[in-house]
């Protein structure tokens, strides 16, 4: 009995530690409308870490943490220096796959 416990306490710990940290990073684009003629674009920068399974998973949680972030693309690396790259468009089906509304 006691064996089969800590089977499982092993088991669970090795599932909780399959996911990665990912640091995520997203741009907010100013939306008020400039004078004419004047083309001034500053970006804010957000950026956090995130336990996710997969990349995109990760820009999904990220963004539905974040949003305000208005532009493409999110970045996405993990600890193991593995960098991605996602369209806005693209985040965002992956959030409606994630709450269920695709």
């Amino acid at each position: 009995m006691v064996h089969t416990d800590m089977l499982s306490v092993v088991v669970s710990s090795i599932q909780r530690s399959s996911k990665m940290k990912y640091k995520v990073q997203g741009n907010i684009l100013p939306t008020h409308i400039m004078p004419e003629g004047e083309h001034a674009v500053k970006a804010t920068v957000i950026s956090q870490w995130v336990d996710a399974d997969s990349p995109l998973d990760a820009a999904a949680k990220f963004l539905m943490d974040n949003d305000k972030v208005n532009a493409s693309p999110i970045l996405v690396v993990d600890t193991d220096y593995n960098i991605g790259n996602y369209p806005l468009d693209y985040v965002k089906i992956a959030i409606d796959y994630r709450v269920g509304l695709r």
